[in-house]
């Protein structure tokens, strides 16, 4: 996208640029990405011309594509001093200064644009650059207030609205951001990356929500996308986004199902087995529940082993397996569970379901830790 923009004012500036010896010719090196001969036609150029800012652009950003981005800068910046005024020697200096991480000049530079003030083309160019220059300062209001704009002027293109989706949705505006991924879907439905960040938002936003029909409804949409996934390509990340939807919204027969696929397209993986486990856990079958956390337990690392050998208590309290359940607690490190006396531990089947969901909610901080880092991945600029 950054070469055909830049082969455009390339070519804008060959038709007003005063006639000077080897213009025409490193521009067409320029256009054909024959870098080394455009860079020594445009060297030539700014010895004729030291004082003319189009020299120094045009060899500023062709050492730039030679990959030597620190002399690309100095050129540019030079170009800039030249002609400040100038919108496409700006941006080009903008993106010097992201890709050598300088991200507070870039808000000097564009902090004073007007983005509405300028054509739809820079508006975007603005509004991207000066929005991720912000986020990289640690400025995410001021980020997200320009990611918000560059959908609001770009409704139907899927990629923007992915871009500022996800990074509405890690800020924490989880309605808005939830929003625009489900349009992003809508706009590029072939793309597994767009249906999985609205899927991984559903759920982040499942465990904020405080309504219990609000929270299930957000996993069963979840759930629901994640299950289209997995029928065109089922892998284990898509069996197990579907398992992890599933059981958020109390499908328990469907997270048994889901979860021996994902078992079966990944046995070493422990997390599968546990989600197996939750899921017969929640549908209150207790004793089929005890094999694939056993298996799970065989698989997971120390850390993880505590959440299995508490599951494992649990769904021996309501066995009324009182002994078991106190000893795996005792692996659990979860002292609580581990003092308690069988007259505690009386098994109640009417809270099966509410009790598995709850621990579920409390327990799953690892899954939620992945969520986080999935959103918050994101980089690069909507293409």
């Amino acid at each position: 996208m950054r070469v055909r923009i830049i082969l455009v004012v390339a070519a804008m500036l060959a038709a007003s640029v005063a006639s000077f010896g080897g213009w025409e010719e490193g521009v067409f090196a320029f256009q054909t990405e024959d870098y080394a001969t455009a860079e020594a036609e445009f060297r030539v150029l700014v010895q004729q011309d030291p004082n003319g800012y189009r020299g120094h652009y045009m060899l500023g950003l062709t050492v730039q594509q030679l990959g030597r981005n620190e002399e690309a800068r100095e050129h540019l910046l030079k170009a800039h001093g030249l002609n400040p005024s100038g919108l496409k020697v700006t941006i080009a200096l903008a993106r010097a200064y992201y890709d050598a991480g300088e991200y507070d000049k870039i808000g000097a530079l564009l902090g004073s644009l007007e983005p509405v003030l300028l054509a739809p083309q820079d508006q975007s160019t603005v509004l991207q650059l000066r929005g991720m220059a912000r986020e990289k300062a640690g400025d995410v209001n001021g980020a997200l207030q320009d990611f918000t704009q560059l959908a609001a002027i770009q409704p139907d293109n899927a990629a923007v609205q992915y871009f500022y989706g996800a990074k509405a949705v890690a800020a924490g505006h989880l309605d808005a951001g939830i929003l625009a991924l489900e349009k992003a879907m809508q706009l590029d439905p072939q793309d597994p990356a767009k249906a999985r960040m609205y899927a991984l938002a559903l759920i982040k936003r499942a465990r904020a929500v405080g309504d219990d029909a609000a929270m299930k409804q957000d996993y069963l949409l979840a759930a629901a996308v994640a299950a289209k996934m997995a029928e065109a390509e089922p892998t284990h990340t898509n069996l197990m986004l579907q398992s992890s939807a599933e059981l958020g919204a109390g499908e328990y027969t469907k997270a048994v199902e889901t979860g021996k696929a994902a078992i079966a397209a990944n046995p070493g993986d422990w997390l599968a087995h546990y989600y197996l486990g939750q899921a017969y856990s929640g549908g209150r079958q207790y004793a089929a529940a005890e094999e694939p956390l056993r298996a799970s337990l065989e698989r997971a690392g120390p850390e993880d082993q505590r959440l299995v050998w508490r599951q494992l208590g649990w769904i021996y309290e309501k066995q009324n397996r009182a002994a078991e359940a106190a000893e795996a607690y005792r692996h659990a490190e979860d002292e609580s569970g581990a003092a308690a006396t069988p007259e505690d531990i009386k098994a109640d089947p009417a809270d099966g379901e509410i009790e598995a969901r709850k621990r579920r909610l409390i327990e799953m901080k690892r899954e939620a830790e992945q969520i986080e880092q999935e959103l918050k991945n994101l980089e690069g600029r909507p293409k």
